[in-house]
């Protein structure tokens, strides 16, 4: 091929890119004028406007809006609380506006309000919300759940620490990673493959204490939505589920705030206007003191210190009814650090190992309502990521001082901009439509070294960027009364020195609501994620490295194709959902057999990751069943997953397949509340799983030295045979956790307090297995296989205030 005929091939190639989109826009706008020509005599105008909360001024997404009438046509509000919906143009027409606990409210619309948009306000149900996990009318078919903040508070949880990411481990589908952990597996996927947004920025860890609580307070979230199918057009860069967590607004009426302190951390919140009903701020913070413990538990020499906060901050402001601006920022860190200092008479030694990690995003939007058909949101954003393990060693003596320092750390930084308009073109089509660029800059491994007594530095560092763009459209289409159809395309770009790579993602979802109590659904997606994380343990640890994608290490993808059913008895509060799912994925990362990247022992030395991983595919398929009551003193909900998933790579097991390991056969979760009395409400959540899957020794040759020493005895000298991978299945998990509140309310005050049981019954789950070698003092010596618990039982209590 010669250069001119390349050069019109890339020619071809780039008005392809450019003009896919413009032609699927026109052609899907030929769609929607000519249906709805016939429509517009009768449906003529639009009413649009924005929902928020009585008494707080907080924006309401997801509430639903109808005009009652014979078609009973609606809508729903989206993420800003902005809605529109085409009414007749010749009468009065009532609006019906509800949402999954609020009072339900009907508006006569007028003509007068006809020309211009409106604003409703909606009053908060007096009861508490119904349970952990809300699927409210908002929902568009299976695989989108809601999240109430008031129902996760609800929940019992380790240390008495409420947690939003937790809370989706009780979802059919989603499976948890280790023990009391906030890491979780969705449909087979990996914990790397887990979108998860905090006010449009993507946050690459949320963890606090190893995984042990997640890095967002309870406070200061509005909303959160969790999807693991169906996934919009507007979302993309992981394979397995989205998690879109909305920060409060902060009120704009009046000065609240709310508050707990328990065993592990304290935390507070604080809003309140800056302007009434134009602006408002919110501050919210959460302090660890576990180290305070650590401290006094701490004999000898040695002492260990952990400590974790997070910050966040919120202002909005409203230039006018149809211009806002919000500005939200969030930080995170956590620092553990073990020191030991000896002094004697002739020397003093001084050793220091510490693990920090941090998060931090900003994020600035404006939101501009264009007309009473369309909806601009423009957000810039700022996201990073950072760990950072360091050893430090000072010895002095009369002969010898040696100050040494070791640093190993990694950082991940995104500065992105986007914007999406959102159109109502008629009654039977809402539009949604964007573009978006990513830079990334990224530092998988950095590794320092410095003898400050010899003036000696050595260091390593690998430093990469690429550039993340793409465009993408998506149209909610009525077809009929009891059909819809959800159609998208998403084009997602990578650039990286020079080269530049397109990846369509086609998403399809059709709904059949064949009865007011029956809807099924039927999807498929396509997705595609350009950064890998390189783990060992598949948890999601901060130790683990976030890389890009490379021609050694490519592009990973997913198709997944999904069905539902929902049925409901709204009479009584019942809502049985059965889903069922297969899923493929290319390129899953995985380390090579005894690959890893932490070296500090060995000194300053170039470890390229690239070349101690290995990419393969990957199968997952099951059946979810979700059975929810959500009325009564009685309710709560009962979730099954029965599910496969299997790897397979060349340079792995023989190239012959495996289970993956978080693969789980059954998992089976039991939650729920118990309102006592009025002001007493008991909670449980009970969880049973499969074993996962482990590579472990299943036995042991002598080595060639005969023996070698093991705390002063002699003891054979053998080796591991290990099998093949993931051959070992673990005991079977189960926990239950308990919790009681008594509440209190003032005028103007609300309290509660908190006791809560983790791990009820004490069973002893295995977190990790080991070899143990047996020394009996007559017979033979044996090794034999041990598991060890993490967690025996653990109370906790807690005070809650809000004001």
């Amino acid at each position: 091929m010669n250069l001119a005929t390349s050069l019109r091939l890339v020619k071809y190639q780039a008005f392809s890119i450019l003009y896919t989109p413009i032609v699927s826009f026109v052609l899907w706008g030929i769609l929607i004028v000519v249906p709805e020509r016939s429509l517009a005599q009768r449906l003529t105008a639009n009413i649009s406007g924005f929902v928020r909360e009585t008494g707080s001024g907080e924006i309401l997404e997801g509430i639903t809006v109808i005009a009652v009438g014979k078609a009973d046509r609606g809508t729903v509000t989206n993420r800003y609380g902005f809605f529109s919906i085409p009414v007749p143009n010749t009468a009065d027409v009532a609006i019906r506006f509800s949402g999954v606990g609020y009072v339900t409210k009907v508006r006569i619309i007028n003509a007068a309000d006809k020309r211009g948009g409106i604003e409703v306000v909606l009053m908060p149900e007096t009861v508490l919300l119904d349970s952990v996990v809300v699927r409210g009318k908002g929902a568009r078919g299976a695989g989108l759940t809601k999240l109430s903040p008031q129902a996760i508070r609800e929940a019992p949880a380790l240390l008495g620490e409420k947690d939003v990411i937790k809370s989706l481990q009780m979802i059919p589908g989603v499976k948890m990673g280790t023990e009391g952990f906030s890491s979780f597996h969705v449909r087979g996927g990996g914990a790397d493959q887990n979108l998860i947004l905090l006010d449009e920025a993507t946050v690459y860890n949320a963890n606090h204490l190893f995984g042990l609580f997640s890095s967002f307070n309870t406070d200061a979230i509005q909303n959160a939505s969790f999807r693991k199918g169906s996934f919009p057009a507007r979302y993309g860069g992981r394979l397995s589920s989205v998690v879109d967590i909305q920060m409060k607004e902060g009120n704009r009426e009046k000065l609240s705030g709310e508050g707990g302190i328990g065993l592990a951390s304290g935390r507070f919140t604080l809003s309140g206007p800056l302007k009434k009903d134009k602006s408002s701020f919110l501050v919210s913070a959460r302090h660890a003191y576990l180290g305070l413990f650590l401290k006094s538990f701490a004999k000898g020499p040695e002492t260990t210190d952990y400590g974790f906060y997070d910050l966040n901050l919120k202002l909005n402001w409203e230039q006018n009814p149809k211009s806002k601006f919000f500005l939200s920022a969030y930080t995170g860190h956590d620092r553990l650090a073990d020191k030991t200092l000896l002094n004697r008479e002739s020397s003093s030694r001084s050793m220091k190992q510490a693990l920090a990690w941090r998060n931090a995003t900003t994020t600035f939007r404006w939101n501009r309502q264009l007309s009473s058909k369309a909806f601009l949101s423009t957000t810039a954003y700022l996201t990073r990521y950072c760990f950072n393990l360091s050893d430090e060693t000072i010895f002095r003596s009369e002969y010898q001082n040696i100050n040494t320092s070791a640093r190993n750390f990694s950082i991940l930084q995104d500065m992105a901009v986007k914007g999406d308009v959102d159109l109502f073109p008629g009654a039977r089509h809402a539009l949604k439509t964007g573009i978006f660029f990513i830079a990334h800059r990224y530092l998988p491994q950095a590794y320092v070294f410095e003898d400050y007594n010899q003036d000696i530095r050595q260091e390593q560092k690998s430093r990469f960027r690429n550039r993340e763009w793409g465009i993408y459209i998506e149209d909610e289409w009525e077809v009929a009364k009891s059909i819809s159809l959800d159609a998208g395309l998403r084009l997602a770009g990578l650039s990286s020195s020079g080269d530049a790579k397109i990846f369509p993602e086609p998403r399809l979802s059709l709904k059949w609501e064949a009865s007011r109590e029956v809807e099924l659904s039927l999807s498929y997606n396509r997705m595609h994620q350009l950064v890998h994380q390189l783990s060992n343990t598949g948890t999601g640890l901060v130790t683990d490295l976030w890389v890009p994608a490379s021609p050694g290490l490519p592009v990973q993808q997913a198709d997944q194709i999904a069905a539902g059913l929902i049925k409901s008895w709204p009479e009584n509060g019942w809502t049985v959902t059965v889903e069922t799912y297969r899923k493929w994925m290319k390129n899953v990362v995985a380390y090579k057999e005894g690959a890893s990247f932490l070296v500090l022992s060995e000194g300053p030395r170039q470890i390229d990751w690239q070349n101690n991983v290995t990419t393969g595919n990957g199968w997952s398929y099951g059946t979810e069943l979700f059975v929810e009551k959500s009325s009564g003193r009685l309710k709560g909900n009962l979730g099954y997953t029965l599910s496969w998933t299997i790897h397979q790579f060349d340079e792995l097991n023989d190239g012959k397949r495996f289970f993956a390991g978080h693969d789980r056969r059954h998992y089976l979760t039991l939650s729920g509340t118990y309102r006592l009395k009025p002001r007493i409400i008991l909670s449980f959540g009970w969880m049973y799983a499969s074993g996962n899957r482990m590579t472990v020794p299943h036995g042991y040759t002598f080595g060639i030295n005969g023996f070698h020493s093991i705390q002063n005895r002699r003891a054979p000298d053998f080796i591991d045979y290990l099998g093949p991978r993931n051959s070992f299945q673990a005991e079977d998990y189960h926990r239950l956790d308990l919790g009681i509140q008594f509440h209190k309310e003032k005028k103007r005050v609300r309290q509660y307090w908190e006791i809560g049981l983790f791990n009820a019954y004490m069973r002893k789950n295995p977190t990790y297995y080991y070899l143990e070698y047996n020394q009996p003092r007559y017979g033979e010596a044996s090794v034999s296989l041990r598991k060890r618990a993490l967690f025996p039982v653990v109370p906790s209590i807690s005070y809650n205030i809000k004001f």
